[in-house]
C-alpha cells in the first residue's frame, strides 16, 4: 500500500502535469465561499486556494458540491475535484474518510435572528421550544448540532444555506444555526439581523 506523502507527491504530480487544480467548494458560505449568479467565486477559501494554484503554478477552477454531498464527492472515482475548501469542519468522521489539513480558522456555533428579538434568545434553552423555528441547511455540522442539542424547537431544513438569513429577516424562521465565521457577514450586511 502506498504511504499518505507518495499519494500527495503523484497527486501533485498530476495537478502540475494537467496545469489546473480543481477544488470542490459549496459556494453557499459566505465569507468563506461563495458564487455569484455569474459563476464567480469569492471569499476567504477562494483566496486560500488561488494561493495554494498560485505556489503550485496552476490555474485554479472551481466546481460545485454540497454540504450533504461533499464526503460522497471527495470519494467518487474518478475525483470530481482535486481538494475541497471553503470552511469545512475537521471532524473525526471525515478525517476517517479522507485526507484533512491541519486548520487554518477557529470557528464556533452562533445564531443568527432579527435584530428586534436578539435580547428573546441567549441561551441555548431560550431556543429549544416549540414555538421557536429554527431554519438550517441539510446535511452539514448545523443539522447535525440542532438534531443532537434541540429536541423541543421546530426545525426547518431549507436546502439552500445562502438563503436562510433573509427568511430569518422576514420572519419565514425564528434563528439560523450557524458559525462564527459566517453570522457578522450578515449582521454587517442586513441590519434587520443580529448574532
Amino acid at each position: 500500500m502506498l504511504n499518505e506523502r507518495a499519494l500527495l507527491d503523484g497527486k501533485v504530480a498530476e495537478i502540475i502535469e494537467r496545469g489546473t487544480i480543481l477544488f470542490g467548494t459549496t459556494g453557499d458560505y459566505r465569507p468563506l465561499s461563495f458564487c455569484e449568479p455569474d459563476g464567480t467565486y469569492w471569499g476567504f477559501g477562494i483566496e486560500v486556494a488561488k494561493e495554494i494554484a498560485s505556489q503550485l503554478g496552476v490555474v485554479p477552477e472551481f466546481r460545485k458540491t454540497s454540504w450533504p454531498t461533499l464526503t460522497a464527492d471527495v470519494l467518487t472515482e474518478p475525483q470530481l475535484f482535486d481538494l475541497a475548501i471553503g470552511g469545512i469542519t475537521i471532524t473525526d468522521t471525515r478525517r476517517e474518510t479522507m485526507l484533512m489539513s491541519d486548520g487554518y480558522l477557529a470557528n464556533g456555533k452562533t445564531i443568527l435572528c432579527r435584530a428586534s428579538e436578539a435580547s428573546r434568545y441567549k441561551s441555548l434553552a431560550d431556543i429549544d421550544k416549540p414555538e421557536v423555528r429554527v431554519m438550517l441547511n441539510p446535511g452539514g455540522l448545523n443539522e447535525k448540532f440542532a438534531n443532537e442539542n434541540l429536541t423541543h424547537a421546530t426545525i426547518i431544513v431549507h436546502p439552500k444555506n445562502e438563503e436562510i438569513p433573509i427568511l430569518i429577516a422576514e420572519g419565514e424562521a425564528d434563528v439560523m444555526i450557524t458559525e462564527i465565521t459566517e453570522a457578522p457577514y450578515y449582521v454587517q450586511t442586513d441590519p434587520r439581523l443580529a448574532a
